[in-house]
């Protein structure tokens, strides 16, 4: 009874990304949210951040977008990390209650764009945009 209660509650949850634009300023950290509605713990799930606007070819004839941050049997996983994002990544969120937001820290405009926030089983997916302004011209955001 224990499994149908939590596939009955992963099945009917959605992934939660913010509509309106996230604006940081150059050098700061930035919190990309991402939650699942209702709560549920996906510590056991995998979780990926990749960004949707600069793809990487894995096989012949499928194209992913660059992962930013991945996460997979209940750990940390960044074998296949874009190199400008090592080391400035991290989940920032409690996914015991099924927060997958991502923190990047000393963003640069470089980093403005789109990421994709995917948990597994069943797959949900949102997006989040970013915006990073460059240092002196942050009342323009």
């Amino acid at each position: 009874i224990l499994m149908n209660t939590l596939k009955t509650e992963i099945t009917s949850s959605r992934a939660v990304c913010p509509d309106s634009p996230i604006v940081a300023a150059e050098g700061s950290a930035v919190t990309l949210p991402c939650h699942l509605e209702p709560q549920v713990n996906v510590q056991s799930r995998t979780v990926d951040w990749r960004r949707l606007d600069s793809c990487v070819q894995v096989l012949p004839g499928r194209v992913l977008p660059g992962l930013v941050h991945g996460y997979r049997y209940r750990k940390q996983n960044l074998n296949d990390q874009r190199v400008e994002f090592r080391n400035r990544t991290t989940l920032h969120g409690d996914l015991s209650r099924g927060n997958l937001s991502l923190l990047i820290s000393s963003v640069t405009p470089k980093d403005s764009g789109s990421y994709r926030c995917f948990v597994s089983k069943p797959d949900h997916v949102c997006c989040v945009n970013l915006t990073v302004g460059e240092h002196g011209r942050d009342e323009e955001i």
